[in-house]
C-alpha cells in the first residue's frame, strides 16, 4: 500500500499502516532534527528519548483513522532555563493535551454549527468520527468569529428569548447580508456601546422602536437612520384596524343595507346560550374597563388589576361602543380540492348531500358525508322534497334568516384599504365599492392608498403632504399615526428614499429561530451566538 498518499501532515512522514478492529492506525514520523524550547526558544539538538502519541483523524473509505505520532523529547541545554527537557512541536498536527487531530476538531466543529449536539453526534458516528456531544458543543462555544470594524451598513433588530418577556438583539451586514454579532438584551446602553465601538457605520436600518432610536443617537450620532418600510406599513394597517374599530356603526350600516350580517345564526339552542353568556360576560368586562378608566386609571393599571394584555385593555377603551366579536375566519378544510367538482353536479341538478359525497369519495375524497351536508346546506334557497316534515319548518327558517354574506371584520377592512384594487377578487372588489358609497369611509381608503403608494413607489416629496393631509381628516388613529411618523421623520424620509430595508434582518432571524427550535429553547448566549453567526 502506498502510504505517502494516505494521508498528508505538515512536518511528519508516514511510515507505518494497520487495520484493526475496523479502524485504520497510521504511523508517522517527524521529519524534524530539532526542537525549540516553549520558554527560552533555545533550539537544542540533543534528543532525550521518543514517545508514541495517539490522535483521532478523519475517516477513511469509512473507516476510523488513528494517527500515532512519534515525537521526539529534547533536552533544554539552556543553564538558565528551568525546563530540563520538552517535546518538539505538532500544534500543526494536534494541539497539546488534545486527542484528535486540528482537522477533526475543525470538521466536527462544522458538524456542531450546522446540527447543534445531538444532532451532530450521530452524524458524526455515522461518518466514521466518534466525538461526544459535549465535546462538539465546547468547540462550538469555542470558536472565535473575527470582528469587522470597517463595516458601514447594518440593520438592527430584536429577536425573542422568551416571547413578550425577554429579547435579545440581532445585528447584520446589510452588504454581505449576514450576521456580525448577537447582543444578549435589547437596551439602548448595549447597542449604544457596540456601535460606538464600530466608528466607521454610517447607516442603520431598524423598526419604529424608541429604545433602538436612543442607543443608536447615543453610540453612532454620526450614522443615517432609516425605518423599516415594512414596519411602517404595519403601523398603518393597525391604525386602520383601530379607526375601522372606530366606524364600525357606519360599516354596519352601510353593508347591512347590502345583505351583510355579522354570522349565521346558531343551529341549537345551547349554542346559542353559551354565545349569549359569553358576550354577557364581555359586556360586564367592557363596562368595568370603562369605569376604571374614567376614573383616572391608566391602561397599564387597568392590565395589570384584571390580569389582561395592555392590547386587550386599550382595546376596550378605545373603542366608542361594545365591540361585538368578529366572526370566525376561514380555515381550509380537506372538502376545498373538491368544491369545483362539488359546484359542477350542482349546477348540473344533483342536489342530494349523499349523493354528490359518494361520487367525490370515488374521486378520492377521504372525509365523511357530514362535510358534504354542511356545504349543501350552504346552497340552499329552498327546502329539499325530501326533508321530513317535522323540520320544513325549522330548515324554512333558518334558510329565510341567512344572510347573504358576512360582515368583514375590522382586520379585514384595514387590509382591504391597504391593498390594490387589481388583485382583489370580485367579492373583495364589492365590499370596497359598497364602503366608497360613504363619504367617510372613501376618505379612510383614500388615505390608506396614498400612503402605501409612497412607500411603494419610494415618492419621498409626497409624505410631507400627506402629513399635512392627516390632521385635516377626522381619523384619530391616523393622526395619531401621522404624529409618530413626525417625531422619526428623518428616518422616514430615509426608508422612502434609500433602498435599504430590515427584510435581510428578518430573514436571519427566522434562522435564529430555527435554530432555538432545534436545540428545544435550552441553547445559552455563547452556543446561541456561535451557531447564529456560522455563516457555513
Amino acid at each position: 500500500m502506498n502510504i505517502r498518499g494516505l494521508v498528508q501532515l505538515k512536518g511528519f512522514k508516514s511510515i507505518s499502516v494497520e487495520v484493526k478492529n475496523g479502524s485504520v492506525n497510521i504511523g508517522a514520523q517527524s521529519c524534524g532534527k530539532s526542537g525549540i524550547c516553549p520558554d527560552c526558544k533555545h533550539t537544542s539538538t540533543a534528543m532525550h528519548s521518543r514517545y508514541h502519541r495517539k490522535a483521532k483523524d478523519l475517516p477513511i473509505t469509512g473507516q476510523k483513522v488513528v494517527l500515532v505520532l512519534e515525537l521526539r523529547r529534547y533536552y533544554c541545554r539552556n543553564s538558565d532555563c528551568l525546563r530540563k527537557t520538552f517535546v518538539e512541536d505538532c500544534s500543526a498536527v494536534v494541539a497539546p493535551r488534545v486527542r484528535q487531530t486540528m482537522r477533526f476538531r475543525s470538521w466536527s466543529t462544522i458538524i456542531g454549527m450546522v446540527l447543534g449536539g445531538r444532532g451532530g453526534t450521530r452524524l458524526a458516528h455515522n461518518l466514521a468520527m466518534p466525538v461526544s456531544a459535549d465535546t462538539i458543543l465546547r468547540l462550538v462555544k469555542s470558536s472565535v468569529f473575527p470582528s469587522n470594524p470597517s463595516v458601514s451598513i447594518i440593520g438592527v433588530d430584536d429577536w425573542a428569548w422568551r416571547k413578550r418577556i425577554r429579547y435579545g438583539t440581532i445585528i447584520v451586514d446589510l452588504e454581505q447580508q449576514r450576521p456580525i454579532d448577537l447582543l444578549p438584551d435589547r437596551s439602548a446602553e448595549a447597542l449604544a456601546t457596540w456601535l460606538a465601538a464600530h466608528p466607521a457605520i454610517r447607516i442603520v436600518t431598524r423598526d419604529r422602536s424608541p429604545e433602538y432610536r436612543r442607543g443608536i443617537d447615543r453610540g453612532a450620532p454620526q450614522a443615517q437612520q432609516v425605518a423599516d418600510r415594512w414596519h411602517l406599513l404595519h403601523n398603518l394597517r393597525e391604525a386602520l384596524e383601530r379607526a375601522s374599530l372606530r366606524l364600525k356603526p357606519t360599516v354596519e350600516r352601510v353593508l347591512g343595507e347590502a345583505g351583510f350580517a355579522h354570522q349565521l345564526e346558531p343551529r341549537h339552542g345551547k349554542e346559542a346560550q353559551q354565545r349569549d353568556l359569553k358576550r354577557q360576560a364581555r359586556q360586564r368586562l367592557y363596562q368595568d374597563i370603562q369605569t376604571r378608566h374614567r376614573a383616572g386609571a391608566s391602561i397599564s393599571q387597568i392590565a395589570r388589576d384584571l390580569n389582561m394584555s395592555y392590547g386587550g385593555v386599550r382595546h376596550f377603551v378605545t373603542a366608542p361602543s361594545f365591540p361585538e366579536q368578529a366572526p370566525r375566519r376561514h380555515v381550509p378544510s380537506q372538502l376545498e380540492p373538491y368544491t369545483l367538482r362539488l359546484q359542477a353536479l350542482w349546477d348540473a341538478g344533483c342536489h342530494v348531500a349523499m349523493e354528490l359525497w359518494r361520487t367525490i369519495w370515488s374521486e378520492g375524497f377521504t372525509g365523511g358525508p357530514r362535510q358534504v351536508h354542511k356545504w349543501v346546506q350552504r346552497r340552499r334557497v329552498e327546502v329539499h322534497p325530501f326533508t321530513p316534515k317535522r323540520f320544513r319548518e325549522a330548515v324554512t327558517r333558518r334558510i329565510q334568516s341567512r344572510p347573504k354574506h358576512a360582515l368583514p371584520s375590522p382586520s379585514t377592512l384595514a387590509w382591504l384599504c391597504m391593498q390594490d384594487q387589481t388583485r382583489l377578487t370580485s367579492d373583495e372588489q364589492t365590499i370596497l365599492g359598497l364602503l366608497q358609497a360613504d363619504r367617510t369611509l372613501k376618505q379612510l381608503y383614500d388615505m390608506a392608498q396614498q400612503f402605501v403608494e409612497l412607500v411603494r413607489a419610494r415618492r419621498s416629496e409626497s409624505l410631507a403632504t400627506w402629513l399635512e393631509a392627516v390632521p385635516q381628516t377626522p381619523f384619530q388613529d391616523l393622526h395619531t399615526f401621522a404624529l409618530g411618523l413626525g417625531s422619526d421623520l428623518a428616518a422616514v424620509t430615509a426608508a422612502v428614499t434609500l433602498p435599504y430595508s430590515n427584510g435581510p434582518v428578518e430573514g436571519h432571524i427566522n434562522r435564529l429561530k430555527m435554530l432555538k427550535r432545534q436545540m428545544y429553547g435550552r441553547a445559552g448566549f455563547t452556543l446561541l451566538r456561535a451557531r447564529v453567526l456560522y455563516a457555513g
